[in-house]
Formats: structure tokens, sequence, C-alpha cells
């Protein structure tokens, strides 16, 4: 959909990077103010970044229901990307598991 997400896809814990600039959306402002009324909360970078923070209870509809939500600011239906990011299928659970190595916990705590 032309969403631009600048978080490095292979080095991310629980928050993604959108540049609102680069995706033609405006300002973070209005991209907030957007979401708020959809009763969603994004975070405030910068003036040209928003921040997405998704935890253990985020589940496929919520992801799901955000790219709605851009596919309307953006004016356009998420069906005509070259990805059915509505489908079921659109998130194989098991590819997305696994921190690389470098950042994976080898402690105890908080097993």
């Amino acid at each position: 959909m032309g969403v631009h997400v600048i978080t490095d896809k292979d080095n991310f814990f629980d928050t993604i990077a959108i540049d609102v600039t680069e995706s033609d959306l405006g300002s973070s402002d209005s991209v907030l103010a957007e979401f708020h009324k959809f009763g969603i909360n994004l975070r405030k970078i910068d003036d040209i970044t928003v921040g997405i923070s998704m935890n253990e209870y985020t589940t496929i509809k919520d992801l799901a229901e955000l790219l709605e939500i851009f596919a309307i600011l953006l004016e356009v239906s998420p069906e005509e990307a070259d990805e059915p990011y509505l489908e079921p299928s659109f998130c194989d659970a098991e590819s997305y598991r696994g921190i690389p190595e470098n950042l994976s916990r080898t402690g105890t705590f908080m097993q």
C-alpha cells in the first residue's frame, strides 16, 4: 500500500516505526488524530515518524485493523495491494517467531 516502514525488519522487538511523510500520510499529528478516531493510540516519535507497538495480546485481527485504517488514509483497498493483507494466510505466525541470536535472552529472568 506504500506505507514506509523504517524499522529494520530483521532486528525489531515489539515496535515498528513508520515514516508518515514517505508514506504520503502528512504529519505524525494528522496520522495520530485519524487513528484516534478508531480508538487506536500510536506513538509520536517525531514530526514525521509514528510507532506502533504490539505485545502478546496483539492478534492478526488487530493487525488487519491497522492495515485497513492505513488503507482508508491512503484511499486504497488493501486487496489491490501486492499481498492479500486481510486473508488468514497473510501472517504465517511461525515464520515471524524467533528473536535474532544477538538479541535473545540467555538468563533465566522472566522465563
